[in-house]
């Protein structure tokens, strides 16, 4: 089995579950912020917040499970599929009564793979500064944290008596 008929459901799915995640975080954005001053307290608030991404997430999860379609391009037409994605599909009348929002629904799985990598590449700097600063942690860990420079404790004892606080921080 070649990779491209395995990994291009995977990939479509994901660039489309991608796009879809947009307006369904638009929308839930919209909704928390119109909550938030509804809301008694932090906690409350928190539990809103926390809630929304957790939606999010299954969202996510859900449009992926609803987009994903196995099938190889060659079952798709054998099975009596409408043919959307050739390049000349009839007469030059039948593109012309298009609206560009039906030419953009037609053509988006074709470019639903290309967001999935454009997605991938963007999150490797990401994952890279992450590992970064993980190793970082693990070094302060291993040998400690370096004692305050006499000048920053002077500074620093002068800002917090400055201000009125109800407790110290170690």
């Amino acid at each position: 089995m070649d990779l491209t008929t395995t990994l291009l459901p995977y990939a479509t799915a994901f660039g489309l579950a991608l796009l879809h995640s947009l307006w369904i975080g638009i929308l839930l954005y919209t909704t928390v912020k119109a909550l938030w001053p509804l809301l008694p307290g932090p906690t409350a608030r928190h539990h809103l917040a926390y809630g929304a991404l957790l939606l999010m997430g299954g969202a996510f999860g859900l449009t992926l499970y609803l987009n994903y379609d196995p099938t190889p391009v060659c079952e798709n037409l054998a099975g009596g599929a409408p043919i959307t994605n050739l390049p000349y599909t009839g007469a030059a009348t039948a593109a012309a009564e298009l609206s560009w929002l039906e030419w953009f629904q037609q053509r988006l799985p074709d470019f639903a793979p290309w967001l999935s990598l454009a997605y991938l590449i963007g999150l490797l700097p990401a994952a890279f500064s992450l590992i970064k600063d993980q190793e970082r942690v693990w070094e302060m860990r291993r040998n400690g944290l370096l004692d305050l420079p006499a000048q920053w404790s002077h500074l620093l004892n002068e800002e917090l008596n400055r201000h009125a606080a109800t407790r110290r921080v170690k």
